[in-house]
């Protein structure tokens, strides 16, 4: 009985230690995954910052692809997914340590050193008015007067961040592309698309609708929520209206993006060929991308790291009506000698951006600025009636203490950064 006993005793001990060493070999190989993911997203970065070439799997739908040893062991792997979505690279990162996987995603931006050091930087050899308030240094070929707390650095040199224009004439093309193939998508509609509390959107990635989108929902005591990895394509108009929660989704015009009435879109990329426009108390977090003009109004807000770009040598990006802005602000029209361009940033005397604003043609500003502006000129009324020079700024700017900005990958010469890291 004795002998029984002990025996036990020792089974029982065996397959505690036994289970004890499985469950931590489990943890460690849980622990390397994880580890080998982050990995997986600190070598993605190496290698898009040029350090090493490297061949992607590439797929018709662009996301690249490739699986890397690491460590030279062959239990820890990686498998990397890029994605270009808007200015930014989506990457996601799945590592491998024997039967275990972790996953972690992120994003790749520009890093913004030396973007946000002075309140503005102007261009003009002239004078600069201040009819409002600037609080921090200004950089500029010309001279200073008004409202100024800081120093004026004449600087005859002045030159700003160079923006690369392959970059942003590639993305206009590749979503141009998809407006002219509906080939490419994974379902194609020939009626107008109707999404609202009694019809669900069709779960695929790519959607392609002959005729016009309309999202829309009049219950306001109910959300309409739509979370998912789709690109809704588009000929025609796209409207987004009424209690709606969107998430993940990107929408692709030719014709107009109207979002309106309290609609909440985050994590999208807007593209239209003519306008898009934002009222009444929209949220909108992603990018925005337009050949044409960009309005926003009527206590709008955009979050998070949100990009605004025009290219547009005709049409304005304008704010009013108490609207609110994070992010960043680019109108980059190519301006040279012979070349009439009317387009200008307009910010509305009720509006607060903080973030950058960057513009090739001009900037009316009467709102506040807490951030930095670049710009040739600012526009507004003379400060003296018989006096032609209207380069004068009606608003406010102040330099930004928070500076954890990441700029779109479309600046020559800025390191690329990690942000927006997550678990899965």
């Amino acid at each position: 009985m004795l002998i029984f006993i002990v025996m036990l005793l020792v089974a029982s001990w065996l397959a505690y230690t036994q289970t004890r060493s499985k469950r931590i070999e489990y943890l460690e190989d849980k622990v390397q995954a994880f580890y080998n993911a982050e990995s997986g997203l600190a070598k993605t970065l190496w290698y898009l910052s040029g350090n090493k070439a490297v061949n992607f799997n590439a797929e018709l739908s662009g996301i690249r692809t490739k699986t890397d040893t690491l460590f030279d062991d062959t239990r820890s792997t990686v498998e990397i997914t890029i994605k270009d979505r808007g200015f930014f690279t989506e990457v996601e990162s799945k590592g491998k340590e024997g039967k275990y996987t972790e996953t972690v995603k992120a994003k790749i931006g520009h890093n913004n050193q030396g973007i946000f050091t002075n309140a503005c930087n102007v261009l003009s050899p002239g004078i600069l008015h201040i009819r409002g308030n600037v609080e921090g240094n200004i950089e500029t070929r010309g001279t200073v007067d008004g409202n100024l707390k800081g120093e004026v650095i004449q600087n005859l040199s002045l030159v700003f961040p160079e923006i690369d224009y392959c970059s942003v004439s590639d993305r206009i093309a590749q979503y141009r592309n998809f407006i002219e193939n509906p080939s490419q998508a994974d379902t194609e509609l020939f009626s107008p698309l109707v999404i609202n509390e009694e019809k669900d959107l069709p779960r695929k990635r790519l959607i392609y609708v002959n005729d016009v989108v309309l999202i829309e929902n009049s219950d306001y005591s109910n959300p309409l929520k739509i979370k998912g990895n789709s690109m809704i394509v588009s000929p025609d108009e796209i409207q987004i209206s009424g209690n709606v929660r969107l998430s993940g989704i990107d929408f692709i015009a030719y014709d107009r993006i109207f979002i309106t009435d309290e609609c909440v879109v985050k994590d999208a990329v807007l593209y239209s060929e003519r306008e898009i426009e934002m009222r009444n108390n929209t949220q909108f977090e992603g990018t925005v991308l337009t050949k044409g003009s960009i309005k926003v109004c009527e206590d709008v807000n955009i979050t998070g790291n949100s990009v605004l770009l025009s290219n547009s040598d005709r049409y304005k990006i304008q704010f009013d009506d108490r609207s609110n802005v994070n992010g960043i602000i680019i109108l980059c029209p190519k301006v040279g000698l012979g070349k009439t361009v009317t387009s200008q940033v307009v910010v509305g005397e009720d509006v607060n951006i903080k973030g950058l604003i960057y513009s090739t043609t001009g900037v009316r500003l009467k709102g506040k600025v807490i951030g930095t502006v670049y710009t040739p000129t600012f526009i507004g009324r003379p400060l003296y009636p018989d006096t032609l020079n209207m380069n004068v700024l009606e608003g406010e700017i102040e330099t930004m203490e928070d500076k954890n900005i990441v700029l779109p990958i479309i600046f020559r010469g800025l390191p690329q950064k990690l942000f927006g890291w997550e678990k899965e």
